[in-house]
């Protein structure tokens, strides 16, 4: 996804830039898919200048130790902390780490 010479597709929007030589197709991170179908009619007709996006990532993809803090978390027992803070009831604003640029790895992939 991250490598600028391969093309990123999403059916819907530009399965025409699939050429006949082409051997690897990627597709773009998960939360940007579902916002560019919905833009991407949205940009054709106004010509959309910029967007503010908030997604709300699940706690088990950061994995099991993660999921296991949760559910300590959720039966008050005190255990091994995947995260840096609780994560039970609470909302974190932070996906993945931060770059130089002030953003997180997880923000970029939808820049």
């Amino acid at each position: 996804r991250m490598d600028p010479t391969k093309k990123l597709v999403v059916p819907e929007i530009n399965a025409s830039e699939i050429g006949p030589d082409d051997r690897i197709i990627a597709n773009p991170n998960c939360s940007t898919i579902q916002m560019v179908l919905v833009l991407n009619p949205l940009h054709k007709k106004y010509k959309i200048k910029r967007v503010v996006v908030s997604t709300y990532q699940s706690v088990t993809g950061t994995g099991k130790a993660a999921v296991d803090q949760l559910m300590n978390e959720r039966k008050g027992v005190q255990g091994p902390m995947a995260y840096k803070y609780p994560i039970d009831l609470n909302v974190i604003p932070q996906i993945d780490v931060f770059l130089d640029n002030g953003y997180t790895k997880e923000e970029m992939k939808m820049v």
